[in-house]
């Protein structure tokens, strides 16, 4: 039988087991973790992102304003959530395959890309979703 402290190490260690699987089977926390312990700093006042990725946020920006300003605002909203969920699948799809290389030598700069461009368009989609529920709750208020 195991005593207290057995007990104790054996939960430790399944909840380690856990977080290292969670960890490994989410892209963004797994490129997040890998870039960690390579030493690779992301915490850059100019992040790298891709050449085209300043346009394209661009595009997001104005069109999560416009959404803002429409007279449809449910359904501009949810054409910016679609446009950045698809980003956000591409992105998570991309750092897969680049973590999923047998070669041991990654292009650590542009995973750091990647992770950054991944956290744009996750604060934009959640920015997009507040903003989604607060125009729902305004209009569910009106009638």
């Amino acid at each position: 039988p195991a005593n207290a402290h057995d007990m104790q190490n054996i939960m430790n260690q399944a909840v380690s087991l856990n977080e290292a699987y969670n960890t490994l089977s989410n892209p963004h926390a797994r490129a997040l973790y890998l870039i960690k312990i390579n030493g690779f700093d992301i915490s850059k006042e100019n992040p790298e992102v891709t050449p085209g990725f300043r346009m394209a946020s661009m595009n997001i920006m104005s069109a999560l304003e416009e959404a803002e300003q429409s007279d449809n605002p449910y359904g501009a909203f949810r054409e910016v959530l679609k446009r950045v969920s698809v980003n956000i699948e591409n992105i998570c799809r991309d750092l897969e395959m680049v973590l999923d290389c047998v070669d041991d030598v990654l292009d650590w700069e542009s995973v750091a890309a990647s992770l950054n461009e991944l956290d744009f368009y996750l604060g934009i989609q959640a920015k997009s979703q507040k903003l989604l529920y607060d125009f729902l709750r305004e209009s569910k208020k009106k009638k």
